[in-house]
């Protein structure tokens, strides 16, 4: 039995599913060095692993009645909530805080019994974006918002 050429011209299965993983290979691989909200992502997560240890802080002052203090390392990449937890932060983020004029440690906030804190402005940059974080001296609230 003859078979003419246009009825063997094409591709087997095989070869089919060879270029089809050689492509999803490459695809794998181009996302993983193109991925333009992994910065930004990185970022959302610090700020808010970072938003959620002040406000734990302002509980825990107020539920122990004792100060509790959240220490920030620039230098190190990490901050602390007390003697209870140690985060660290990606390398590509800074922090930056400033802290009340009365306050002799520039570093780190206070939370008190009565809720107050020492109050501080910190800031966390990535790239061109990021964000400030205001604690409230008064209340010890935080608030984020968004830094062009």
């Amino acid at each position: 039995m003859k078979y003419s050429r246009a009825a063997t011209a094409g591709f087997t299965l095989l070869e089919l599913l060879v270029v089809l993983a050689l492509v999803g290979v490459l695809t794998a691989s181009v996302l993983a060095f193109v991925r333009p909200g992994s910065e930004t992502a990185r970022l959302k997560l610090a700020v808010s692993d970072l938003e959620t240890d002040l406000r734990l802080a302002r509980s825990l002052a107020t539920e122990e009645q004792k100060p509790v203090v959240v220490r920030l390392d620039s230098a190190g990449h990490f901050w602390e909530l007390g003697d209870r937890r140690r985060r660290k932060f990606p390398v590509s983020i800074t922090i930056s805080m400033t802290a009340s004029p009365d306050d002799n440690t520039a570093s780190a906030v206070s939370f008190f019994p009565d809720g107050s804190s020492s109050g501080a402005i910190i800031q966390l940059r990535q790239g061109g974006s990021g964000s400030r974080m205001i604690v409230d001296w008064l209340t010890g609230r935080v608030r984020v918002e968004r830094a062009g």
